[in-house]
């Protein structure tokens, strides 16, 4: 910077940020996303409103009873963390999107697990989609499925640093800016 005030020139300083605030920046304005607390209000609240048949999978054969409040919010902060592990990998919950390895290794009963699971989502996403908001972790895949448009902006360059676990999802997305033409460093 001294160099540079020396020489009169400008230096512009770089923007620094995690995996979750590149998705953030690449994913521009398009809604205000729900946040955890939401999220886990909205998906207690679906739970305990679907039939004991459907959720059985992943509650069990003794549903709560619909007061015990402290139960329903336990299932639906596992439910919300197995949905954001599942998109974390870089997949949606709908199975015929996924590799065929993938579904070939599922058992009977993870089947209709996941399948409780995008059931579950689904009614979530609706209920939120009322209100403004969205969901960060499906913003994500539909970013790196294609679905939407990069906001690029001015950005033609990006240097990552400290990444050597970089989640399978960030990596997705820096292929994603190499093909849209950003150098990846």
């Amino acid at each position: 910077i001294n160099e540079a005030h020396k020489r009169g020139r400008a230096v512009e300083l770089p923007w620094i940020g995690t995996p979750s605030q590149l998705f953030r920046k690449f994913i521009g304005t398009r809604g205000r996303f729900a946040d955890q607390a939401t999220m886990l209000l909205v998906t207690t609240a679906v739970l305990r409103e679907m039939e004991s048949n459907i959720i059985a999978p992943i509650v069990g054969p003794r549903r709560p009873s619909p007061d015990d409040v402290v139960a329903w919010s336990v299932i639906a902060r596992q439910v919300c963390e197995a949905i954001k592990t599942a998109t974390g990998s870089g997949h949606s919950l709908d199975r015929s999107t996924w590799p065929a390895h993938a579904t070939e290794m599922l058992t009977d009963s993870a089947i209709k697990r996941f399948d409780v699971l995008r059931e579950i989502h689904a009614k979530v996403e609706t209920i939120l989609s009322k209100d403004g908001l969205c969901i960060f972790e499906y913003e994500q895949l539909a970013l790196l499925n294609g679905d939407r448009s990069l906001d690029l902006g001015s950005t033609q360059r990006v240097v990552v640093v400290g990444a050597s676990d970089l989640a399978v999802i960030a990596t997705q997305l820096l292929d994603r800016l190499v093909d849209q033409g950003v150098l990846i460093d």
